[in-house]
């Protein structure tokens, strides 16, 4: 390069720049409801560990553990959920700065640097208190320190190249064939080291195997409780490709670009391989190439094969940033072999610095999907200052509202579940459900056990047949206890079986005050605790009541269908303004 110095001035000013973007973000953008769920259910309670925490795909291990940790040191504000993200970000750029240099060709450098810093979808995920900026941190040093241990072998290089592997594993495992296709690469570079004995290669092959064992594992016991994927069901291109699409480039830019892009992907590759006139297996940025096709089968087989749900656009993240990385490398060494004209196949690129200006804000998040889920701290304080005791949102509007009324001081465990369900977790994976399998959730005997103060030892058993209902329910009351009759624990013991796999029941309490006036809500999702099975299953759940709101008079206990509730944050709006109107 001409003017190295100018190219790492301009790359250590942008990073600079986007630092303080992002920190901006942090600061202005309302929670969505990711995050929001992540604090109550994994980082307020601090019970985040896999296997042992609440099933879902939500909790994002490596996240979840540097929020909790953040929290803990800082308080409930929004930018410590978000600190761990902000934070990586310099070594994100930096592993971008090396991945960078080891482009030949001047043009493809400078592009590279505007392709980075424009990609606005994939960096604005450092702004949020998710685990996807972490997982394209780690993935970008996975690859500096493989390129290392592809130009010369060294115990130190496979060892940076495993944490930053696993690192990027337990921050988001969909990045899985990817990390997959990286570790079998690994493992040939250390087979291929001549000056290591086989115990040593066989220390470094089982550090891979646990690392993708741990993602595989996870893989499949969330798959068990329905929570691998909240994909969809009509293919690839539709319900994966068009929201990629939408939340890459945005709503203006039609689907035909991204298309467009994998084929000339395709005629890129295949006039390398024309001057090369043989296939060039030693060459690792042809491998590279070869590995983007195969993670791009990998979505239709992977459906096929196990009946997972194609992902949306935030699973694929790390697909589209591995693409462009490959592209450019793929590129560099074309021309370095002589063949000319192919910057051409990079002139769709351009919508990346075109989309950058039409997303760059503050207030909130670029993509529709999230940005529909997030409320204004402004709007919950004027909503407040009318004396709304509570607003009713959608189950995607709620976690939010929740967070700003416990953070304002607010007594609301909302998403407080307890520690863990009474006996062994079972895991297992059913057959797809028969599509004319009847809708209707049949309930048959619910037992309860009492344990009254002061002594736990005296206990109450209450046994409720439930008669089988035709439809999916939206409350069924189980018990009412006054105050004084309010034990000091639960357990409670559910046989049910749900058409879909625990996804519309949960158990909820309520405490009511002595104008009835509902003052502390607690639900308990079936989701958590279920396989998944259409068959009868036992749902066995211990709950504390040691601490009951000062005006408690009353609890209620019911099954409850949040499903089926219908809430709108649009009405509360109309409500508070027709207040204020009538004042």
């Amino acid at each position: 390069m001409k003017n190295p110095k100018a190219f790492s001035f301009s790359f250590l000013v942008l990073t600079g720049l986007y630092c303080l973007y992002l920190i901006l973000r942090a600061l202005h953008n309302p929670l969505v409801f990711d995050e929001a769920t992540t604090f109550f259910n994994y980082i307020q309670s601090g019970n985040f560990l896999p296997g042992t925490a609440f099933w879902s795909a939500n909790n994002h291990f490596l996240n979840s553990l540097l929020a909790y940790l953040s929290f803990q040191a800082f308080g409930m504000e929004e930018w410590v959920l978000r600190l761990p993200n902000l934070l990586v970000f310099p070594l994100a750029a930096w592993f971008g700065f090396r991945l960078i240099g080891q482009l030949q060709n001047p043009f493809l450098k400078w592009w590279a640097l505007l392709l980075f810093f424009s990609s606005h979808y994939l960096l604005e995920f450092f702004a949020y208190a998710r685990g996807y900026g972490l997982m394209l941190c780690f993935l970008l040093g996975s690859l500096v320190y493989l390129q290392k241990l592809n130009t010369a072998f060294s115990a130190r290089s496979f060892w940076w190249f495993w944490s930053c592997l696993s690192l990027a594993l337990l921050a988001n495992i969909s990045c899985l064939p990817l990390a997959g296709l990286m570790a079998l690469f690994g493992a040939l570079k250390v087979y291929q080291s001549k000056d290591r004995s086989w115990p040593i290669k066989l220390t470094y092959y089982l550090a891979l195997a646990l690392s993708l064992s741990y993602a595989i594992w996870m893989s499949l016991a969330l798959k068990a409780h329905g929570q691998l994927y909240y994909g969809g069901e009509k293919g690839f291109i539709e319900d994966s490709l068009s929201s990629l699409n939408q939340a890459l480039l945005g709503s203006a830019f039609p689907l035909d670009i991204l298309l467009a892009a994998g084929a000339l992907y395709l005629i890129a590759l295949g006039l390398y391989l024309r001057k090369c006139q043989s296939l060039p297996w030693q060459d690792a940025r042809f491998l590279m190439a070869l590995g983007f096709l195969a993670i791009s089968i990998f979505y239709p087989l992977g459906h096929w094969l196990t009946g997972l749900k194609f992902p949306f656009d935030r699973a694929l993240i790390y697909w589209m940033a591995f693409g462009l990385i490959s592209k450019l490398a793929l590129l560099d060494t074309a021309e370095a072999k002589g063949l000319k004209g192919l910057r051409f196949f990079l002139l769709w690129t351009l919508v990346f610095p075109i989309s950058w200006f039409q997303k760059a804000q503050l207030g909130k998040a670029s993509f529709e999907g999230w940005a529909q889920e997030q409320i204004p701290e402004a709007y919950y304080e004027y909503v407040q200052a009318r004396d709304l005791q509570s607003i009713s949102g959608s189950y995607l509007l709620a976690p939010q509202w929740f967070f700003y009324q416990v953070k304002q001081g607010a007594d609301l465990a909302a998403f407080q579940k307890s520690d863990k369900a009474l006996g062994e977790a079972h895991l297992w994976v059913s057959p797809p459900l028969d599509s004319s399998y009847e809708e209707v959730v049949h309930y048959e005997k619910v037992a309860l056990k009492l344990w009254y103060k002061p002594r736990a030892k005296q206990v109450k058993e209450v046994l409720l047949d439930v008669s089988e209902l035709q439809e999916v329910v939206q409350s069924l009351p189980l018990i009412t206890l006054p105050k004084k009759e309010v034990p000091e624990h639960l357990e409670i013991k559910l046989k049910v079986r749900l058409p879909r796999p625990g996804q519309d029941l949960s158990i909820a309490l309520q405490q009511f005050n002595k104008a009835q006036e509902s003052i502390h809500f607690q639900a308990y999702e079936a989701k958590h605790y279920f396989g998944r099975s259409t068959e009868w299953q036992e749902w066995r759940l211990f709950v504390a009541l040691k601490d009951l709101q000062e005006d408690c008079e009353s609890l209620k206990l019911f099954l409850w269908n949040p499903h089926s509730e219908s809430f709108s944050l649009k009405k509360a709006q109309v409500l508070a303004i027709n207040t204020s109107l009538n004042n």
